[in-house]
């Protein structure tokens, strides 16, 4: 059984400085939705980051037709909400089994 160590966040500001100082996560699973901005500007400073820009995202939404064009299949997927733990489980092992 694979172990996890979830760090949370509160808005895309605590995570970009979370993730400035930790070693690169093995996965981000943001809300297009934060508090304070996009979900996808949260993305595109990952994929910009040198330290980041391999880290698969599952993005999840409520907005899944506006959001599709930002999955790339391989390390980004855009999950629906409301979602079942299935398919949720399902997004999580396609991108962290590579």
């Amino acid at each position: 059984m694979r172990r996890h160590h979830p760090v949370t966040a509160d808005d895309g500001a605590a995570a970009r400085r979370a993730l400035r100082t930790a070693p690169p996560p093995g996965l981000v699973v943001p809300d297009r939705m934060l508090p304070d901005g996009d979900g996808a500007d949260l993305l595109a400073w990952l994929r910009g980051g040198e330290r980041t820009r391999t880290v698969p995202v599952l993005l999840l939404t409520a907005a899944a037709r506006e959001s599709a064009h930002l999955a790339d299949g391989v390390l980004t997927r855009v999950l629906r909400k409301p979602f079942d733990l299935s398919a949720f489980n399902a997004a999580l092992s396609a991108l962290t089994s590579h």
